[in-house]
């Protein structure tokens, strides 16, 4: 089962060959999981509403692209998470709708479009393309795929109970241009702006995939640890070399990255909860702070260990360490 990143040039639908890569998710998971939050809103909908054959409207936009600088190219993408629990999809700025009823409801993804570049061109950048939207629908087990800008003109009930994110409004991206219009359209006196509720409620629950994917990122941030710990002995002298090779020992081991930028503290500074200059002198008898994960198919994992950089604790180090430790596991 294949996630991909989806790009619409001119009136085609694109799909990156390079990207091509699996989620460790079946396909099937997906529709389940769109079903599950159908099933969640149609309940909700009959129990707090008290509306029966009501049509309703779910609208969720995915992450959008940071560029580095005019002409260059981006930082390394993350989807915002929901989208992506939903769809298995990579692609930035699009917007993901389902809209239903008490008996149906139908899954409609609008892709981004970028009219600068040619297919030749496009290709000489970023690399071969596939160009099928029956595929695209395949993939993601979706009924019908959409360029963004015919967002503004899908037919819906104007009725419908609309269900989404406020706080994704004030996204100063492509989806905003398309996506407040869109949400001005509606005229139910309905309208639910929590939708985030609603998915952490069924994303509380993991399948059996998603337990073994988490134990899997766990293993391998385990690795990179001990590791790095085993490579950052008395002879280093700064943060920014624990904070290098930590990066190395995520991503030697295949297909991962940092899960966050990490937190690598030496002495007193390991305090500052969000430290993240990384770029301090370590002194030969410091304690060193590492606060790191792994991203393993878009599932996280996020340790803190604490260790003596010379090898051995002192008496005091020892102490304290021993405090924490039986603070951790009365937790």
């Amino acid at each position: 089962h294949c996630i991909i990143k989806s790009f619409i040039r001119r009136q085609h639908f694109y799909i990156d060959s390079f990207d091509l890569s699996t989620t460790g998710i079946p396909r099937h998971e997906f529709h389940q999981r769109r079903q599950s939050l159908v099933n969640l809103i149609r309940n909700y909908i009959k129990t707090e509403q008290k509306q029966s054959c009501k049509d309703f409207t779910i609208c969720l936009p995915s992450s959008s692209r940071l560029f580095m600088g005019p002409d260059v190219t981006y930082f390394p993408f993350k989807q915002q998470s929901d989208f992506y629990y939903l769809t298995g999809c990579m692609q930035p700025d699009a917007v993901l709708l389902l809209n239903g009823n008490d008996e149906t409801f139908s899954t409609n993804l609008f892709l981004s479009r970028n009219t600068t570049h040619s297919i030749e061109e496009y290709e000489r950048w970023f690399g071969p393309t596939i160009c099928d939207r029956e595929k695209i629908c395949e993939i993601f087990s979706i009924d019908e795929v959409y360029p963004i800008d015919q967002l503004l003109t899908f037919r819906f009930p104007p009725s419908s109970i609309l269900f989404y994110n406020a706080q994704f409004i004030n996204d100063k991206t492509i989806n905003k241009q398309n996506l407040v219009p869109f949400l001005k359209r509606f005229s139910s006196s309905i309208v639910c702006n929590q939708l985030t509720s609603f998915l952490h409620t069924l994303r509380s629950i993991k399948s059996l995939t998603e337990q073994n994917l988490i134990r899997q990122a766990c293993e391998l941030v385990s690795k990179a640890f001990v590791n790095t710990m085993k490579n950052c002995k008395k002879d280093t002298q700064n943060e920014y070399f624990i904070k290098a090779r930590f990066q190395y020992e995520c991503e030697i081991l295949g297909d991962v990255s940092m899960a966050f930028y990490p937190v690598v503290a030496a002495s007193g500074r390991s305090n500052v909860i969000h430290y993240q200059k990384n770029n301090q002198k370590i002194n030969k008898d410091d304690l060193i702070m590492l606060d790191g994960g792994c991203l393993f198919k878009q599932y996280a994992s996020d340790v803190t260990r604490l260790w003596p950089i010379n090898g051995r604790f002192s008496p005091v180090q020892r102490q304290l360490y021993e405090i924490l430790l039986t603070v951790q596991k009365h937790l």
